[in-house]
């Protein structure tokens, strides 16, 4: 069985959050998505233990908010390319 750890934080804290990302999303809102966001990770960066900032940490050296690469077998790009060539030329 999994065990979630629990980090309690004012509730003032979780409705300001709600609002810039609120903010953020609004189309009349007077400074760019970023400046919300920014504001938003600084606030709740504060809750973090230090196991969980080096996490955080991790998770930007090693770039896992990319999506995983795609290799593509050169021989495979030929067949498509072939099979696209002789569709073209029905």
């Amino acid at each position: 069985m999994t065990q979630s750890e629990y980090t309690q934080l004012f509730s003032e804290d979780l409705v300001d959050a709600v609002k810039l990302c609120n903010a953020a999303l609004a189309q009349d809102s007077p400074e760019m998505p970023k400046t919300y966001i920014n504001q938003i990770m600084n606030m709740l960066f504060a809750y973090l233990s230090t196991s969980q900032r080096k996490e955080i940490e991790r998770y930007l050296a090693e770039k896992e908010y990319l999506p995983p690469l795609k290799l593509i077998d050169p021989n495979e790009v030929k067949a498509t390319i072939a099979a696209s060539d002789l569709l073209k030329g029905l």
